[in-house]
């Protein structure tokens, strides 16, 4: 009676289903050898493969062409799975050739104690190099400095380089937003380069923040052994005449998308980004997974709120490089035909993939507003003041959570 048979459709699986199913086998799953990190998401589709087209075509199995984030797609079909990254591909013909290597697959179904069932798709990321010296391609402001330009540190007699996310305020002191491990201790001068005259521009603040125990920024979502990585550090300007407000080669930015425990869904999937870092230029990306593990050190868990990838069409527009770090991503509604907004929503992530946060904004003693230079004061000090009746999606809206990229299907370590 098929009416009554079991049947594969796990679109009713939730965000707690998944998290609560990845914990579970943690354990069992980081035990295979060549498996780097976990994440949820939507399952992913070869492009060449029946069902990328038809939803009821029968699914491809033990294909021996590795899945990887350029080859696939996510389709409205697509059912909500554990994604499983792994260093290197196998296919099952190959695992059959030696029983030992079998205790490395990756199991396609992970069942939890009350009987439900969640999938796993396997996604093959290798390691890539990183790139060479970001100091070769840094672009310096020749007037207004601002999101999207560099800034240098000097740290045990060497230059360190990073990014400008924006400007936050608390409402009396306007900081630059950008990474923790960008702006250093606090007090530790900040400097950019004008005119080619290395300037001084302010010192790295006391409010900052880094790992926090991922219950305490996600009290409903499990995860008592892992850390989310915030990662999150101000600037306390000297002197804000010569700043702008608009970072470069996005925009002005607009109010701030809440993301919390509460409303965070697997619609963000497929969500495309952009960006531009001080090492490489224009950046653009789309979301392709949620609370990315990536780390495992003694027993405790780091994870990164979003999983950034490749767009479809453009399968190097992610790639990061040292001197990124403290960029901020932006949601790009312009290309996202299946979401409302005709603006840009921002997301603060640093070199390695990772970006900076909701909860770091809220853990700084205070709330951080962004700056927008709707008006100017008479001293040239940008006032972010809110035009009457502004929606989400008018103008760039910040997104603000950790997160890591892969970069043309390889995972950039």
């Amino acid at each position: 009676m098929p009416r009554f048979g079991l049947r594969e459709d796990f679109h009713s699986l939730s965000v707690q289903d998944l998290l609560e199913a990845r914990d579970h086998y943690h354990v069992h799953l980081s035990h295979r050898e060549n498996v780097i990190g976990t994440a949820i998401g939507l399952y992913r589709i070869r492009t060449h493969d029946p069902d990328a087209t038809d939803p009821y075509a029968k699914r491809s199995r033990g294909s021996g062409q590795p899945r990887t984030l350029s080859n696939t797609v996510v389709r409205k079909w697509s059912w909500p799975c554990v994604l499983v990254f792994v260093d290197r591909w196998t296919s099952v013909a190959e695992l059959r050739k030696s029983p030992s290597a079998m205790e490395d697959l990756v199991p396609s179904r992970l069942y939890l104690p009350d009987g439900r069932v969640v999938p796993t798709c396997v996604i093959c990321s290798p390691p890539m190099e990183r790139s060479g010296s970001a100091m070769k391609r840094l672009t310096f402001p020749s007037g207004a400095v601002g999101g999207g330009f560099p800034i240098l540190t000097d740290v045990q007699g060497e230059e360190h380089v990073g990014s400008i996310g924006c400007l936050v305020t608390d409402g009396n002191v306007v900081y630059a937003l950008t990474n923790r491990h960008v702006t250093g201790e606090p007090g530790t001068p900040v400097y950019t380069v004008l005119s080619g005259n290395r300037r001084k521009v302010g010192v790295s603040d006391t409010r900052q923040v880094g790992k926090l125990p991922f219950p305490q920024v996600y009290a409903s979502l499990g995860g008592a052994k892992a850390f989310a990585n915030l990662d999150a550090g101000l600037i306390r300007l000297d002197d804000l005449r010569g700043w702008t407000a608009q970072v470069y080669g996005v925009g002005q930015l607009g109010p701030l998308v809440n993301l919390t425990e509460s409303n965070i869904s697997l619609d963000l999937i497929g969500c495309p980004m952009r960006a531009f870092g001080s090492a490489s230029g224009a950046l653009r990306g789309s979301i392709m997974g949620l609370f990315f593990r990536y780390r495992t050190v003694g027993g405790v868990d780091f994870v990164a709120d979003l999983l950034i990838g490749p767009r479809d069409a453009e399968p190097d527009g992610c790639q990061t490089r040292p001197g990124d770090s403290g960029t901020l991503w932006c949601w790009d509604p312009g290309r996202d035909s299946g979401r409302h907004g005709v603006g840009t929503a921002c997301v603060l992530l640093p070199a390695d993939g990772g970006a900076v946060g909701r909860a770091g904004a809220a853990r700084f003693g205070g709330t951080a507003d962004a700056i927008r230079p709707r008006h100017q004061s008479q001293s040239g000090l940008p006032r972010a003041r809110r035009r009457p009746g502004s929606r989400l999606g008018h103008r760039p809206q910040r997104i603000l959570g950790k997160s890591r990229s892969l970069q043309g299907g390889r995972l950039r370590v």
